[in-house]
């Protein structure tokens, strides 16, 4: 997913790239072990799994949720400012993962 949003945003496919970039960083948390993915499940269902694990990326993912939720649900819209700033919320979180 990390891949196929930097395509995707390189396209100007916004909205698109942050889907996959939330996707990205889900995957992510769960090779950790922080939390298991689930189709069913929201963002809130996964900052509440991610609380309740005690998760050293809860906070980051929290930040980062309150944006895309904002973005993806609120307006339906992304363009590259929105993306750049989900980028920015979702580093920590990337680099954690590398770091893993």
């Amino acid at each position: 997913p990390w891949l196929e949003s930097e395509r995707l945003a390189a396209n100007g496919a916004y909205l698109e790239a942050a889907h996959a970039l939330c996707a990205a960083l889900l995957a992510a948390s769960a090779r950790r072990g922080e939390l298991t993915l689930h189709p069913a499940k929201t963002t809130g269902d996964y900052a509440r799994e991610l609380r309740r694990r005690g998760a050293a990326s809860e906070r980051d993912f929290q930040r980062f949720r309150a944006r895309y939720d904002r973005v993806v649900y609120d307006i339906q819209r992304c363009g590259a400012e929105d993306y750049a700033a989900l980028l920015a919320d979702a580093r920590p979180m990337l680099a954690r993962g590398r770091a893993a």
